[in-house]
């Protein structure tokens, strides 16, 4: 771990950017929060792989966000939880009991990291199920494949839907304004 003193520039940033704690303390306790909880993921190219584990940092960096939400929780305030990563959501989902958490998957075949889980749809929808998650969060483009909705009608797993909007319009495509995702 690399011990570093903040820069003028980002003593700025942070300036700009309000903690999770000055979110739930400054808003009225009937807004609702979908936490995307971010952790980055480690690429199957890392050459140290064999030698790295999260769980530590997992767990520690979990605990922190929910003893946030845990102090400044109303009795309205929905929450729910997602992430991209599938032990931020096991941890999430095995620490706190009060809140649904969601698996996101991107849907795309992105074998080049190295959790399984998150490769393409079947394995998301598989550890969804078995860790009793909410559900599995997809992006609304795997709502066009009817292989894909296949798969989400036969293994009857609640599917909210987001958008891409930014990676879309790189790719130039638009979404059908008659399709409501």
């Amino acid at each position: 771990f690399i011990s570093r003193t903040p820069s003028h520039r980002d003593k700025s940033i942070q300036l700009l950017i309000p903690t999770l704690a000055e979110v739930m303390e400054n808003t009225p306790p009937e807004l609702g929060y979908n936490m995307e909880i971010k952790f980055p993921f480690q690429p199957k190219a890392d050459r140290n792989l064999h030698l790295q584990s999260d769980n530590f940092e997992i767990n520690r960096y979990c605990d922190l966000i929910l003893d946030v939400v845990f102090r400044f929780i109303g009795q309205n305030r929905e929450i729910g939880f997602s992430s991209f990563d599938p032990d931020i959501c096991t941890a999430i989902m095995l620490k706190q009991t009060r809140y649904h958490v969601l698996f996101l998957a991107d849907c795309a075949e992105r074998v080049d990291q190295k959790d399984y889980r998150s490769w393409g749809l079947e394995p998301p929808i598989q550890f969804a199920v078995g860790e009793r998650l909410a559900g599995v969060s997809i992006p609304s483009r795997s709502l066009l494949r009817p292989s894909d909705t296949e798969t989400i009608i036969r293994n009857k797993v609640v599917s909210p839907r987001y958008i891409s909007e930014s990676r879309d319009k790189q790719r130039g495509k638009q979404d059908d304004p008659n399709l409501d995702t």
